[in-house]
């Protein structure tokens, strides 16, 4: 395994490229020119703790609510474009969505972290739910709840002082996801969709406690961001 810096623009977020080519390791900082970045203020507050762009859709959640929101641009008042995020997909509407919410204790149910999605006959997504450390998946009508087999890796065991499952992304040919563990250790997991279970993991921690978070993944063209 390789592991490389990458900086690229639009939809493809900074972060670390993952090629499957060579048992060496490697690690650079990327430095992004100022040239290469736009900020957009949103019209209200989020507290946006995930995102994902697939071709002119850009999809964000936050952890404030159990929504998939999709970024829009509109003319304002003042005729300037304002960024805004749209309601998508609210969950509380999915099938499922009361009986996974009644299994959480607790008042708080839902701390969304990370998302993203596969087209199958519409849109279909993976969502991390931070309160459970649970991988969602998310249709145009259900909620269903991965149950994933993580025997051989027990870092997967998710608890409150694990430091958190965060980014999620899929490799959608190969029916694969990879979750990002937040720290202590930082660790990415290869998911196996069609045999539910995971498969491989790539421990990146340096051993350090102020080693960077993994807070966000992005898969395409075979590399992992």
């Amino acid at each position: 395994m390789m592991l490389r810096g990458q900086s690229r623009i639009g939809s493809i977020v900074l972060g670390l490229g993952l090629l499957f080519s060579s048992p060496s390791f490697a690690l650079e900082n990327v430095i992004i020119p100022k040239n290469q970045t736009a900020t957009h203020q949103l019209d209200h507050g989020h507290q946006i703790s995930g995102a994902y762009g697939m071709q002119n859709y850009f999809f964000a959640v936050n952890d404030k609510d159990p929504v998939i929101y999709q970024l829009n641009f509109v003319v304002g008042q003042s005729g300037k474009k304002v960024t805004t995020l749209v309601p998508y997909k609210k969950l509380e509407e999915l099938y499922g969505y009361y009986a996974y919410a009644k299994s959480i204790p607790g008042n708080k149910k839902f701390d969304l972290e990370g998302v993203t999605s596969c087209s199958n006959n519409g849109m279909l997504f993976y969502l991390v739910n931070e309160k459970t450390g649970d991988i969602l998946r998310v249709d145009s009508k259900n909620l269903t709840k991965l149950n994933i087999n993580y025997d051989n890796y027990p870092d997967f065991n998710y608890d409150l002082g694990n430091d958190e499952f965060m980014g999620v992304t899929a490799d959608c040919a190969n029916n694969k996801l990879y979750v990002a563990k937040l720290k202590n250790p930082n660790i990415v997991f290869e998911v196996d969709l069609i045999q539910g279970r995971v498969v491989r993991q790539f421990n990146m921690s340096t051993g350090s406690d102020s080693e960077d978070d993994i807070s966000d993944l992005f898969f395409k063209n075979g590399q992992l961001y």
